[in-house]
């Protein structure tokens, strides 16, 4: 693997088909200072965005044993000499990783990738999408709490809930579902990480306040103004929880691809 700057990258037709599965990597490709690296073939790309960040990697489907091998030689080489301590990857590399240093893998989830391109709803439920006020920053913060416990599990503090709630509440891209009731029931966040999608992210609904539609109804009005924007709505889902895999296929969304974000050790351990 050879580092590179992000003007030397060459986006091959492969990654062009799958890129949609990959909007992160277009994220970070409009930073000013990132970490690339490819092997020398073009099949396959590392990005970073700081040495915090979590490493992405996309590979073609069709990599030899040769090219493989220095894609597993080269992860563990990030984690053990660079401290990398998270990469998203495709599921076959994943499973080679496994295969190899399977004592440098601390934990993972498997993420289903999705698009909509044509958003529909069951049954209607009344309220309306909206934004979140000023005032309401406790309420908010609560929601990031409660995504952080189910989702995230970073320990998120209630002082800094407080603080991203602000943010959030200030930022256009942040939105919530109002009951009847005028009362919020649901928060959706889209994230404009490439020039073809949009990305929606931190979808979460009052634990009280689920199998009501209000996530349906705000996914799906999210879907349309991202569609009246002519771009295109995508999600990740972990595999695992199916309910909401299956709430977001009732609203449209198709399954594209897979991922698998893999937590990796620190362990300096010399196994060959």
């Amino acid at each position: 693997m050879i580092e590179v700057s992000k003007e030397e990258l060459t986006i091959n037709d492969e990654f062009a088909k799958e890129r949609n599965v990959f909007p992160l990597i277009d994220a970070m490709l409009k930073l000013d200072d990132i970490y690339c690296a490819v092997n020398s073939t073009n099949t396959i790309m590392a990005v970073q965005g700081n040495k915090f960040f979590p490493m992405w990697i996309w590979n073609s489907n069709k990599l030899n044993d040769i090219e493989s091998k220095e894609l597993m030689e080269y992860i563990k080489d990030r984690v053990i000499n660079h401290n990398l301590k998270m990469v998203i990857v495709k599921n076959n590399v994943y499973e080679n990783l496994r295969e190899l240093y399977p004592y440098i893998i601390n934990n993972t989830v498997i993420m289903n990738a999705y698009i909509n391109k044509k958003p529909k709803l069951n049954v209607e439920i009344s309220g309306t999408i909206d934004y979140a006020k000023k005032d309401e920053n406790k309420i908010i913060a609560d929601f990031l709490i409660g995504y952080d416990e189910e989702i995230d599990h970073t320990g998120l503090s209630r002082e800094d809930a407080l603080e991203d709630a602000s943010g959030l509440i200030s930022n256009p891209t942040f939105y919530v579902w109002r009951n009847e009731q005028q009362e919020i029931v649901t928060i959706g966040k889209l994230n404009y990480d490439s020039d073809t999608v949009i990305r929606i992210n931190c979808v979460f609904t009052k634990p009280e306040e689920r199998r009501k539609g209000y996530s349906a109804m705000l996914m799906y009005a999210l879907c349309n103004k991202i569609l009246e924007m002519e771009k295109i709505p995508m999600l990740y889902a972990d595999k695992a929880y199916l309910p909401a895999n299956k709430s977001y296929q009732n609203v449209g969304f198709q399954k594209i691809g897979e991922i698998v974000e893999i937590e990796l050790s620190e362990n300096k351990q010399t196994k060959t």
